[in-house]
């Protein structure tokens, strides 16, 4: 607990690899999807209770895609859109987020042009872990203001064979 996780796997293990993250950490499976990439349905991952829309009062598990993460920075980067509300990504208590392999780009600098590629978003937020605070003398809290957890599934479409999930 409180470090960002990394997994690659294929396509077609995503499900079994949210569900196996969620089992090892003693999470229901139950997901709030959020904005994902188009070729993820999470409505047919049988292996995950399907929730509501929005994040439950606890928090919830969180599953999205983003705009872009960076390998210089160790940061994914969420964009506020018509199916993303900016909110979530500090109201659950997990966020597992879904970046596929043609989003990874070296650093920042290679992020201004994907973002001048369309319409700016109302909102930008480049994740780097769990949220943590701390008061001089007081110990470091997680969660304070964002999620508990953060998992990273770097998704390769190309992998044919790969680690069991439940490694990830």
């Amino acid at each position: 607990m409180g470090a960002v996780r990394l997994a690659a796997i294929a396509t077609a293990l995503l499900f079994a690899a949210i569900a196996a993250y969620l089992a090892a950490n003693s999470l229901p499976l139950r997901i709030c999807p959020g904005e994902v990439p188009a070729a993820v349905d999470l409505r047919n991952a049988a292996q995950l209770e399907y929730g509501a829309d929005r994040l439950p009062d606890d928090g919830g598990t969180l599953v999205t895609g983003c705009l872009a993460a960076l390998a210089e920075e160790g940061v994914v980067v969420l964009a506020s859109g018509t199916r993303q509300v900016a909110a979530d990504a500090f109201l659950a208590a997990t966020h597992i987020v879904i970046v596929e392999s043609g989003q990874l780009l070296d650093g920042i600098d290679d992020l201004w042009p994907v973002l001048r590629q369309g319409p700016l978003p109302r909102s930008l937020h480049l994740i780097r872990g769990p949220s943590r605070t701390a008061d001089l003398g007081v110990p470091s809290r997680l969660g304070a203001h964002g999620p508990l957890r953060v998992h990273v599934i770097l998704v390769e479409p190309a992998y044919v064979e790969c680690a069991d999930p439940g490694d990830t």
